[in-house]
């Protein structure tokens, strides 16, 4: 099972993260690199407790929306879920590379291990350390797979 919290799935994440280029072209859905890398950055505030907003309820928030999502081989929906709004507050700068470096401070913190501050999913409600680096890994997958990295 990858997660993040394995330093090799980390590090070819993050080199996965360094090919993604400003003017690629997704293969589905409506995000750019740019909002997608802003996408992934606001999340992970969410991960580590940096912001918070109420749970939803949802089907995410139960225990089996949670094992589908964060556990199974399914493969995610492609462009057909549509992500909360503070999911995508941050807009994209000019520079790509900031926005990809800012991402890339806060996913560092994976390196740390489990014993640090974890927050709240507005999305899956709360979530153990080791469900937070396996549901990052998948989310960063999915997002990075929709460009072809």
């Amino acid at each position: 099972m990858k997660t993040l919290f394995n330093e090799s799935v980390y590090n070819e994440t993050v080199g996965r993260i360094r090919d993604l280029r400003a003017d690629m072209t997704p293969k589905w859905g409506f995000m750019s690199p740019g909002t997608a890398i802003c996408h992934l950055y606001d999340c992970l505030h969410y991960t580590f407790g940096m912001s918070s907003a109420p749970v939803r309820s949802s089907f995410y928030a139960t225990a089996l929306g949670k094992w589908i999502t964060i556990y199974s081989s399914i493969p995610w929906p492609k462009g057909r879920v549509k992500s909360p709004p503070e999911f995508l507050a941050t807009r994209p700068s000019e520079n790509f590379h900031t926005n990809v470096s800012m991402m890339l401070g806060i996913l560092s913190r994976f390196l740390k291990g489990p014993d640090q501050q974890w927050g709240t999913s507005p999305v899956f409600g709360p979530l153990s350390p080791v469900e937070w680096a396996r549901l990052s890994w998948r989310h960063l997958d999915h997002h990075l797979s929709q460009f072809g990295v």
